[in-house]
């Protein structure tokens, strides 16, 4: 024999399972025998309103009727009930129902429906839990604890359809792509963009869908896009902020942003002023028109007039803007230099965090020879005493600045360092989604 305490709150079955080593398990059902009457809920058994998809959703109004018990060993009479909660997200307007008789043992659906609203905006798979309050003609009453589970969208714009190269001049089609990750659906979306900025129009700026379903995938405006038209007198590469707004049914609102890049390369022969490029470190970098590839001017680490680098220079660097680049992207420039063999350096590297961190990209045709100091790491020493083109492949999806660095050591100068007609390959049209919901980074090729 054996005794288990069981506290019972409630009047439904409790169900017993037995188990023994090498034996086969004993299943059984006991049910709670009351004196008196005692009805209890057993579940909701209709459901009319919302969007009628089996689903409790924000913003919408619904009725429903619930199916109660009498586990008691008498019949119990003139039984109603009443729905409550305490919980902000549901207003229940209508919150009597009508059960009349109910013999025991006896399970009786409402006679009539109870209606509340739920809030706009209720998180995905929120729970709101409510009370059913039973009451017969004799004032006896029971109370229940039930509750609803809410479904909600949950929307992500997973990318920006688009033409592949986007140029000056033109008007391109645009179509986001968004994903449903929540347990509801969403219905009656509409997507808005938006850009501040004077090199473009945005001439078509709303595209509606009449739903998503959850776990779905979807285009807004595939086959009628957003239409945008990119003025003539756009510089290039350039780089704009596309606004993105997605809402839909029960109050929900998303936003983004994705990054547009206008033009097919970066690219300066610095015949028009060092526009596109910044200084770190001390200043001995600058447009010089002492020696040019292409024509006059170059970018020159020397002093003008003499024509030698000073000593020492510790860190000089000469940055690009920044700029967006794909596993696709590579730089070409020609250079020419004569520095101190070994104990001067001349290195291409690459920052993505505004200069933080620094990555050493190794050109194609390979670094001329190593430091003489510690790390004793490859770099450009020694004489190239004729122009030469380097290209380095830089293997990086999103914004990047690309670098010049020069050191010098105290002792052993000579002219110094250029380099001109430098070009990088960049990635035209929508390129970077950022993350301003919780959903998932995307780029868009």
């Amino acid at each position: 024999n054996a005794t288990i305490s069981y506290n019972i709150t409630d009047p439904s079955p409790i169900y017993l399972t037995v188990y023994a080593h090498d034996h086969l398990y004993y299943l059984d059902t006991l049910n709670i025998a009351t004196s008196g009457s005692y009805v209890y809920f057993i579940g909701i058994d209709s459901v009319e309103g919302g969007f009628n998809n089996n689903q409790f959703n924000a913003g919408c109004d619904y009725d429903i009727s619930v199916e109660v018990s009498n586990y008691g060993n008498q019949t119990s009479y003139g039984v109603r009930g009443i729905l409550s909660s305490t919980d902000p997200n549901i207003s229940i307007d209508d919150d009597t129902l009508y059960f009349g008789t109910i013999n025991s043992n006896d399970t009786v659906s409402a006679q009539n429906f109870c209606g509340f609203t739920i809030s706009n905006a209720v998180a995905d798979n929120y729970y709101i839990p409510l009370e059913l309050t039973c009451f017969d003609q004799n004032d006896s009453s029971w109370t229940s604890n039930l509750g609803i589970t809410v479904n909600s969208p949950e929307m992500f714009l997973v990318s920006m359809g688009g033409p592949l190269q986007v140029l000056p001049g033109e008007d391109i089609y645009i179509w986001p792509k968004v994903y449903n990750a929540g347990q509801g659906h969403a219905y009656n979306l509409s997507a808005t963009i938006s850009c501040n900025d004077g090199y473009i129009t945005i001439v078509d700026s709303v595209e509606t869908k009449d739903e998503i379903l959850s776990g779905d995938s979807s285009f807004m405006g595939k086959d009628s896009a957003f239409l945008l038209s990119i003025s003539s007198n756009c510089p290039e590469p350039y780089w704009l902020d596309i606004e993105f707004e997605l809402s839909m049914s029960g109050g929900f609102v998303i936003y983004d942003t994705c990054t547009f890049t206008i033009g097919d390369g970066f690219s300066d022969d610095f015949e028009n002023g060092d526009n596109q490029w910044h200084y770190s470190g001390p200043s001995s970098w600058h447009i010089t028109d002492h020696k040019g590839y292409s024509s006059q001017r170059s970018m020159y680490c020397g002093q003008e007039g003499s024509w030698e680098y000073a000593a020492p220079v510790i860190n000089s660097y000469v940055l690009t803007d920044s700029i967006i680049l794909n596993d696709q992207s590579e730089l070409t420039f020609w250079h020419w230099y004569d520095i101190a063999d070994q104990y001067d350096k001349v290195q291409i590297k690459m920052t993505t965090d505004g200069g933080n961190n620094w990555e050493l990209l190794n050109p194609d045709q390979g670094y001329t020879g190593k430091w003489g100091y510690s790390p004793y790491d490859s770099c450009y020493t020694g004489q190239q005493l004729s122009w030469q083109q380097q290209t380095v492949d830089l293997n990086y999806d999103g914004f990047a600045q690309i670098a010049w660095l020069f050191f010098s050591s105290p002792s052993g100068v000579a002219e110094g360092y250029y380099f001109d007609d430098v070009f990088i390959n960049v990635e035209s049209g929508f390129v970077g989604i950022e993350e301003e919901q919780n959903g998932p980074p995307s780029v868009n090729t």
